[in-house]
């Protein structure tokens, strides 16, 4: 399959990452480019951050409530809530993580951090190179929290983990048809394509 991904020694963060004309080629030919080096982890500490305090009162309140046993709590952000999945009961599991992590998304949690995260102006900037100077934040935007499989079905919330090829633009009125909507996919820690890559 081809696709447009820097080498390692490109990966380095510039002060303003700017979509390349070979990346900009790939995106018109086949709808999608794969950017590396866009992002720092310090552009993800406000939300970790964030989200870790109400992973935090979610997993106190279980235990406290004899629901779970280890908050596991020296754990880093990234695996911390599969931790405590893993441990649970399936009945625990279904009843109060699973729905938590419905809670989780950004409709409901609406952190100052996920909208400092998603007006990034390192984001805004590689954003620009495909719709302009005007860019817009539509209503579709998602945090999706996905633990490992259990049971051999990976969930989030409600959400299954596949779902069909679509777009985003689907879901808006008949006006929007004419614009360029842009979905742009921002894992937390690393994926690989046997790991959460979209295909």
């Amino acid at each position: 399959d081809e696709e447009c991904e820097s080498d390692e020694e490109d990966c380095k963060v510039p002060t303003r990452r700017r979509l390349s004309e070979g990346e900009k080629g790939f995106f018109d030919a086949h709808g999608y480019v794969i950017l590396r080096g866009v992002l720092t982890d310090d552009d993800f500490e406000d939300f970790e951050d964030e989200y870790g305090k109400l992973i935090d009162s979610k997993v106190t309140a279980l235990l406290e409530a004899g629901f779970i046993s280890n908050t596991h709590a020296g754990l880093p952000f990234s695996k911390r809530l599969a931790a405590v999945s893993h441990d649970c009961t399936d009945e625990v599991f279904q009843k109060y993580i699973n729905p938590f992590l419905n809670d989780l998304d950004c409709m409901h949690a609406r952190t100052k951090a996920f909208y400092n995260f998603i007006s990034n102006q390192r984001v805004l900037d590689v954003v620009e190179g495909i719709v302009g100077e005007e860019i817009l934040c539509n209503p579709i935007q998602h945090v999706r929290c996905y633990l490992p499989v259990r049971n051999g079905v990976q969930m989030s919330g409600n959400i299954a983990s596949l779902a069909p090829w679509h777009q985003d633009q689907g879901v808006t009125r008949e006006e929007a048809d004419a614009s360029e909507i842009l979905t742009c996919w921002v894992p937390l820690f690393d994926v690989a394509h046997d790991t959460g890559m979209e295909q």
